[in-house]
């Protein structure tokens, strides 16, 4: 079994790239098992990634969006009361990724039956 730490190493790198693939492997179905439309899901995933300040994935999210029919005036409201309480599944993620990078916890991949 191979352990993933979220966490950064003193000397500053990241995980591997082989290590990363592996997480996002063990992410994919976690987020596929979310029943929600797909337009509003990459809503979701924008005002996630507008929370995390990156650039890339809100750029990628915003043309996923438009993809499955979202309209720009939506998108651009995303800070609006109407989305709060669906913003709560972004804060439990990224809560469960600060817990994670604080305690240095390791992702250890499922042994394959």
């Amino acid at each position: 079994m191979q352990k993933v730490n979220a966490e950064m190493t003193q000397s500053g790198q990241r995980v591997s790239i082989a290590q990363a693939r592996e997480a996002y492997r063990a992410q994919a179905p976690v987020d596929r098992s979310i029943e929600l439309d797909p337009a509003l899901r990459e809503l979701v995933k924008i005002r996630a990634s507008q929370i995390n300040r990156s650039a890339f994935c809100i750029d990628m999210h915003t043309l996923s969006a438009r993809r499955h029919g979202e309209s720009d005036r939506r998108m651009h409201a995303l800070d609006a009361p109407e989305l709060a309480h669906r913003l709560l599944a972004v804060a439990a993620i990224n809560s469960w990724n600060r817990i994670a990078i604080a305690s240095a916890m390791f992702f250890e991949t499922p042994a394959e039956s």
